[in-house]
């Protein structure tokens, strides 16, 4: 019993992990892309809100609050894009949806980094270097250092 539990469970996280989506005009990918953040996280995050940002209609922003810290909170962000939009002929498009960045403590982000994004990054050399990055598709993500908190953030 223990042995279909533990297959189905790897069939789970290998099915979840092959539909992270780091731009898509589905909000359906954008919430998976962000719970994968905070579920591969050291500390526990809970789902909290989703909102268009207040102080820039480009940001789609995901908001999760740590169980046990409430000072650290993870916020993702995606940029939204208008694709087919013309305002001079009223049309305003397709919404696409491209991961921008997240900020959090460096064992929050890390686990998702070596994940999805440089599965040959080694902890203690990123956070002596204060900084990764990773080209995937075409864009050059990065994993770094910002004050006190840390960022996956794409360039």
């Amino acid at each position: 019993m223990k042995t279909k539990i533990t297959l189905l469970f790897l069939a789970l996280v290998l099915t979840a992990s092959a539909q992270l989506s780091l731009v898509t005009n589905n909000l359906s990918d954008v919430r998976r892309t962000s719970d994968s953040i905070a579920l591969n996280a050291k500390r526990v995050f809970k789902y909290e809100k989703e909102a268009i940002s207040k102080n820039d209609m480009n940001y789609y922003l995901l908001k999760y609050s740590n169980t046990s810290d409430a000072e650290y909170p993870m916020v993702v962000a995606f940029r939204i894009k208008m694709i087919g939009s013309n305002p001079d002929l009223e049309i305003t498009g397709t919404p696409e949806y491209s991961f921008y960045k997240v900020s959090g403590k460096f064992l929050d982000l890390f686990p998702f980094w070596v994940k999805f994004m440089n599965p040959q990054a080694i902890a203690a050399s990123v956070s002596q270097k204060k900084e990764d990055k990773a080209t995937i598709n075409g864009q050059t993500y990065y994993i770094k250092e910002d004050g006190s908190v840390w960022q996956i953030i794409r360039y």
